[in-house]
């Protein structure tokens, strides 16, 4: 059984078996693009968002800043933003890879007949008319019409054009969870290129499918296509640190406000978006935590709020690696550990202020393994959320404090629900 079947078969100790005897033996891009296709396939019965492309993104970030691995990342870091050891690193690495085939294996599939279609023919016209008829097709709840002129501009170009023009639909009504602009973000992030033609077939398919019910039939402006041939210009977003800031503090439901500002910085830091785009975006942010972006929040009343205490720890997730990174973390690190697994929130947070600069990525490096080698095996916004709010503290948007302070609560309120 391969990787892919194992996991549409809820198989998930076969399915990181397989993962483990692909690694080394074939390409990081190859066991990327099956994860994709794998997500692809994801049914969300209780909200209408499929969480397995944002999770991908997530836990492909968090390993890529724990630093260089030849044989799970195509891409290599040019640096180590969290900086623990060699020997526990890649160990981390492995086991963030085999907790999101587990994920992957315990989420529910969309039936047969019902998931992604194969084989569309592409669209023959000029890649200026393919764009104008994605973007038409998709406002006209057509799947198919929007796939065929997809895979025509993914054919014979990078995907920039189906990048610009997604995240501009993407970026014209976001729901209250942000969800429409964060879904397309992170799946155009990971998207397999053309060579691996079932799982980027089948990626489209996830995406269009979700916009077709998510972007508005009537457009609010005029798209025009030559804006979209290109990459926007990178912008720098620290102006609007209090919005950040307001974001993280006040993160909402399952964290979404600090998880939507986060796409919005990295789409506008990678060009998938125009500066124009990205204030829009974040006055609907705004909108969402209740403040204006000039807003300042007091800490001390942050604290006074106090965390959430535990009735029972959480249950240990375990796979093949993960043992080896919780005892690192409980050996090395204990005093920060037993603090931030404490019955109580209190004794952690009480150590914040005092927190040396050179031990953040020891803090940081505990959140995540709490996030993701503890729980409930569906469980992804508490990942979700530690990844985006400390890349903004990595952008200097919010502080390490504020950070560390609201991962440690937001995961604390969240990971012994079921």
């Amino acid at each position: 059984m391969d990787l892919f079947h194992a996991c549409m078969n809820h198989d998930w100790k076969t399915a990181i078996e397989d993962l483990n005897k692909m690694t080394g033996s074939i390409s990081p891009r190859a066991i990327w693009a099956i994860l994709m296709h794998v997500g692809a396939w994801h049914d969300e019965v209780v909200y209408d968002t499929p969480h397995s492309a944002i999770l991908i993104h997530t836990i492909k970030r968090m390993i890529e800043e724990l630093g260089p691995n030849e044989l799970i990342l195509d891409d290599q870091p040019d640096r180590a933003i969290i900086a623990i050891p060699d020997e526990i690193r890649e160990n981390f690495q492995t086991a963030l890879l085999e907790r999101l085939v587990y994920y992957l294996s315990e989420v529910d599939h969309q039936p047969p007949g019902k998931g992604p279609q194969y084989g569309i023919e592409q669209n023959r016209d000029s890649l200026d008319n393919a764009m104008n008829g994605y973007i038409r097709y998709i406002r006209e709840r057509k799947i198919t019409g929007a796939l065929a002129a997809a895979l025509r501009l993914t054919a014979e170009e990078s995907h920039v054009r189906v990048i610009r023009a997604t995240m501009t639909l993407a970026s014209e009504k976001p729901d209250k969870y942000g969800h429409t602009f964060i879904l397309p973000c992170s799946l155009l992030s990971e998207i397999p290129g053309p060579e691996f033609t079932r799982p980027h077939e089948a990626t489209l398919w996830q995406l269009i499918e979700f916009l077709v019910r998510k972007a508005p039939a009537r457009q609010p402006r005029e798209i025009i296509g030559e804006e979209l041939k290109e990459l926007a210009v990178p912008t720098s977003l620290k102006k609007y640190k209090n919005a950040f800031k307001a974001a993280v503090m006040e993160y909402g439901q399952l964290g979404h406000n600090a998880i939507f500002a986060h796409r919005i910085v990295e789409a506008t830091e990678n060009g998938f978006i125009d500066e124009n785009t990205a204030e829009g975006l974040i006055m609907k942010l705004v909108e969402n935590t209740g403040g204006p972006p000039t807003a300042d929040k007091d800490w001390e009343e942050l604290m006074g709020r106090g965390g959430t205490d535990w009735t029972s720890q959480p249950v240990k997730i375990k796979m093949i690696h993960s043992k080896y990174v919780r005892s690192w973390v409980s050996r090395e690190i204990d005093e920060y550990w037993s603090a931030i697994i404490d019955f109580k929130s209190g004794p952690f947070e009480d150590m914040i202020p005092n927190i040396n600069k050179e031990e953040w990525s020891l803090i940081r490096a505990a959140q995540y393994v709490l996030a993701s080698l503890y729980g409930h095996p569906r469980r992804d916004h508490i990942m979700i959320f530690a990844q985006a709010t400390w890349a903004l503290a990595d952008r200097e948007l919010i502080s390490p404090e504020l950070a560390a302070l609201q991962v440690h609560r937001m995961i604390r309120e969240n990971i012994n629900k079921e």
